[in-house]
């Protein structure tokens, strides 16, 4: 890192010369932010796109996502996960730019190595760190714990695009369910995150993602239930084996696009989080924008936007008897699942990509371009 100094000519004016292009590279005024995604992470190409596309309307000021941040200098650069920075960008961007990295979650009693060396290299580097962001009050408070100072964490949720994610037309939810041959009398429930170990058919579980949590949940609401499940995303290979030995209809799409998710979001009658750990997630806000009530485990930005009862439900991670009683109170009362909609789509309201773009350049990109 750093720069390579030329041979010295004689002479103080030569001496001046050179300390003055030394002066200019590293107190240059900072202009530019560059969101560091990962090639194949979708989710957080996404939220790099939005951010820094309303930070770049409402700033007026240069933010892009970029592959590559080698041979960059004077510049942010926001690293939009923990990964992309601890494990690659820590040992290769060049010590002129202010850093960001962005935590989404990490749990200090899970054993796993990796977890456990991330965590020893984020508090080692917090020292040559800008900022540090979390989506979630549990991710802040973690990260206080691990040792890092509180002055540099910033807690910024994740946003929705509210121009895509809205409650659709019960005509085309009918055309949709039909097509994904989903039976009129069944409770149709959603899962569309990646839960399996890799990335191909995913017969490993990923536990801190919960799918097992989630089996077991779904076989207690189909003891009283017909139900039908609904999957996105890739690696469910581990929950579709589950399904088929309980019995239990379901289809599997796996998506290349983002925002073709929408669609299957308005088939749901209910969606269900069961994660051990989460930064988000997304499905929280995406749900209620949408229009489907959610029932989540005690997770990442779930304690800081779900009130349990009133637009979504939350229980205690494990707590699959919880779930099961949750889905049943939102089946049978109407006028509980009517209320849950409605407060849910005036929840996501308030988390719009713009505004949460605004907090960044207000909490983050701002100060460090002053």
């Amino acid at each position: 890192m750093g720069f390579s100094m030329p041979s010295l000519p004689v002479g103080n004016s030569a001496i001046r010369e050179i300390g003055n292009r030394v002066t200019n590279r590293f107190h240059r005024p900072f202009s530019r932010v560059y969101y560091v995604i990962e090639p194949g992470n979708w989710s957080i190409a996404w939220d790099g796109q939005y951010i820094t596309r309303a930070v770049s309307q409402q700033a007026n000021i240069p933010c892009q996502t970029t592959l590559i941040y080698k041979g960059i200098t004077n510049q942010i650069i926001h690293f939009g996960s923990r990964n992309a920075y601890l494990n690659y960008g820590m040992r290769n961007v060049d010590s002129s730019n202010k850093v960001v990295f962005t935590w989404f979650h990490g749990d200090g009693t899970d054993p796993n190595p990796d977890n456990q060396r991330m965590i020893k290299d984020a508090v080692e580097s917090s020292h040559f760190v800008s900022k540090i962001v979390t989506s979630s009050s549990i991710g802040r408070e973690r990260l206080i714990h691990f040792g890092i100072t509180e002055s540099l964490i910033t807690n910024i949720p994740l946003g929705i695009d509210l121009d895509m994610f809205s409650p659709g037309k019960e005509s085309d939810r009918e055309i949709m369910r039909n097509r994904l041959g989903i039976p009129d009398d069944s409770i149709c429930i959603g899962s569309f995150q990646k839960d399996g170990v890799g990335w191909s058919e995913g017969l490993e579980p990923k536990l801190i993602k919960g799918p097992d949590l989630f089996l077991d949940a779904v076989e207690r609401i189909a003891a009283s239930r017909r139900i039908f499940v609904l999957l996105t995303g890739p690696a469910r290979g581990y929950v579709k084996s589950g399904l088929e030995k309980l019995g239990v209809p379901y289809a599997h799409t796996y998506l290349n696009n983002y925002l073709d998710i929408v669609p299957y979001f308005r088939c749901l009658d209910l969606y269900l989080v069961t994660s051990r750990d989460e930064g988000g997630p997304k499905a929280i806000l995406e749900c209620m924008a949408t229009g489907i009530p959610i029932i989540s485990s005690r997770v990442g930005m779930a304690p800081d936007i779900i009130q349990s009862g009133e637009n979504g439900f939350m229980v205690e991670v494990g707590d699959t008897d919880g779930v099961a009683l949750a889905a049943e109170q939102l089946m049978s009362d109407p006028n509980l699942r009517a209320n849950v909609i409605a407060s849910g789509i005036q929840t996501a309201a308030s988390y719009s990509w713009s505004s949460i773009a605004k907090r960044y350049f207000e909490e983050v990109y701002g100060p460090l371009l002053a």
